[in-house]
């Protein structure tokens, strides 16, 4: 697992915070800044300088912040100069050089000269700003005369998308964000869809802010990670970490996370140390564990994409006890979503006790669904089928446990033109894992082709809850043998006929309905390369010509014969 080298800053207005801004409320610890700053030479020196050049702006403006709340003067124009001229062979920096140089005289009639940290703040805003606007100076100044502040959550203008997957990670151990990528193998469950896939992650040397929501001392899905899963008061998503931080958790508004916040003793941060993508004992910090004593919550944008295809978007610091001013970044990590595995959480005894249903695609196992619907519908439903009596009704009832299954909710509405239910395409959708396309001019081919496969989607389900629930001692008769040649399983129907028999003499009525559901449910079997109703139907037919039946009812005889003839 190789560690980020640096990150790339881009395309954002860095906020201009005059010294008088910084009261820190616990009083200056020690501080060493040139040993800081030598320290981001030193990670950034044997990096492509092409790639990183920004970079090197970035946390050497971020630490500058931090120096001036804690009242020390660094002059981090003569860093920076310094830092250039030893990469002056690259025509590329010693351009952005030179311009960095003019351009931070030109503030001086702003009175910040004497400041320059903030100097520097504003040419590299400026910088990165206009690469990606294609605006002025003179618009850059028109902004800032204009008292625009923007930062992350605001600032529409810079901001990229956020999705499942972006948290906020922590340098622990002083080095830098590190992450790992998919050749490690995590899987976590980042949009709390019940599957854990493929993902880039944090490296053990680092942690995710969390908060452990439902109080079970677990982190289990990205809903419980600081970023943009998790769920605001109102029951939106979050955009990203620092949203959620700033109005929650940030009580007396002062821009920082510490422990004179209400909700300071509430988050935590989680350190995955055995690479695993699950939340085991003792991965979970506090933040005093090590030595957390201050977020500064208002962070700088940045673009970079390391080795492993994650991706940085924002910047800040925190500062510890010992006085260090270390990172805190939004990392997008990188997911294959075709690359998953079902999540497993407990389900009550009730659900233990209904049948289960395989789910494929984007679907869970029937139990795990009715484990997280909160409804309690789906489960309803699933009991209805099993204390049913009648074929009719269980029939009836296989669309609705498909819908809420899938979570397709409300009334019939037609597909675009066709007049298929669009419940059908997304149930169908969703178990392959994939869209299946709109349909062209009056859609009925479209209509006729996907009613069918809905069908048998109803078929394939229809077999998995029946064979655990009243065709089931029909189904436990039938042997199963591989062929050795072709590998194709055959069933034997022998002890099922004789079943089958035996119901038609107890209640014909009944008998009559069972025979009907079994061979429905068989056409939901899969797996076979042969027709299932053709053997049952051959075999069957072998049966009534060879086995001896003289100790069962005429009645029954007649029954079972027609019904093989109508096969």
């Amino acid at each position: 697992m190789s560690k980020k080298k640096g990150k790339t800053l881009c395309s954002s207005i860095l906020i201009w915070i005059a010294p008088t801004a910084f009261a820190f409320p616990v009083g200056p610890p020690s501080y060493d800044c040139d040993a800081e700053l030598n320290q981001v030479e030193r990670m950034i020196c044997d990096s492509d300088v092409l790639s990183y050049v920004d970079r090197s702006f970035s946390v050497v403006y971020q630490f500058s912040i931090g120096a001036r709340i804690y009242q020390h003067d660094v002059n981090v124009q003569e860093a920076q100069r310094a830092w250039l001229a030893q990469r002056d062979q690259c025509k590329t920096v010693k351009c952005i050089g030179d311009m960095y140089l003019k351009r931070t005289s030109q503030l001086q009639p702003w009175g910040l000269w004497e400041y320059p940290d903030e100097a520097s703040a504003y040419w590299i805003s400026y910088l990165f700003w206009s690469q990606h606007t294609n605006k002025s100076w003179a618009a850059f100044e028109q902004l800032i005369e204009s008292n625009e502040q923007p930062y992350v959550g605001q600032d529409a203008e810079f901001d990229e998308s956020f999705g499942p997957g972006s948290v906020l990670v922590i340098d622990i151990d002083g080095d830098g964000v590190e992450t790992v990528g998919f050749d490690v193998n995590i899987q976590f469950d980042h949009d709390a869809d019940g599957f854990a896939e493929l993902t880039g992650f944090v490296h053990p040397d680092d942690g995710i802010l969390v908060l452990d929501r439902n109080g079970d001392g677990v982190i289990s899905d990205g809903r419980e990670l600081l970023g943009a899963a998790t769920l605001l008061p109102d029951g939106t998503l979050a955009e990203n970490g620092f949203q959620v931080l700033l109005p929650l958790f940030d009580s007396n508004d002062d821009g920082y996370f510490n422990l004179h916040d209400e909700g300071f003793d509430y988050l935590s941060i989680w350190r995955d140390l055995n690479q695993d993508g699950v939340f085991d004992r003792g991965e979970l910090v506090r933040y005093g564990d090590v030595g957390i004593e201050s977020i500064y919550l208002r962070a700088s944008n940045q673009s970079y994409v390391d080795e492993h295809g994650n991706q940085y978007r924002r910047v800040s610091f925190y500062t510890n006890y010992d006085g260090q001013i270390r990172e805190i970044s939004i990392v997008q990590f990188p997911r294959d979503t075709t690359d998953t595995q079902e999540v497993f959480i407990p389900v009550s005894d009730d659900i233990a006790a209904l049948p289960d249903a395989t789910g494929f695609g984007n679907v869970l196992s029937l139990h795990q669904a009715m484990a997280r619907d909160e409804s309690g519908e789906l489960q309803r439903l699933v009991q209805q089928f099993m204390d049913s009596t009648s074929s009719e009704e269980r029939q009836n009832l296989l669309a609705p446990i498909l819908y809420n299954w899938t979570g397709q909710e409300g009334e019939y509405r037609p597909y675009y033109q066709a007049s298929i239910d669009e419940r059908k395409i997304k149930t169908m959708e969703a178990f392959a894992g994939r869209e299946i396309g709109t349909p062209n001019g009056s859609g009925q081919p479209y209509t006729t082709l996907y009613e069918a496969e809905f069908e048998k989607l109803k078929d394939t389900l229809f077999y998995q809850l029946s064979a655990l629930t009243h065709l089931k001692p029909f189904f436990e008769k039938i042997t199963w043998t591989q062929d050795e040649s072709s590998g194709v399983w055959l069933g034997d129907f022998t002890l099922v006929y004789g079943e089958i028999l035996e119901q038609l003499e107890e209640n014909s009525r009944i008998g009559v309905s069972m025979l009907d559901d079994f061979t429905r449910a068989l056409n939901g079997i899969q797996g076979s390369d042969l027709d299932i109703q053709t053997q049952f139907k051959q075999q069957l037919t072998a049966y009534l010509d060879s086995e001896d039946l003289s100790g069962y009812s005429q009645r029954s005889i007649e029954l079972i014969s027609r019904f093989e003839a109508e096969l």
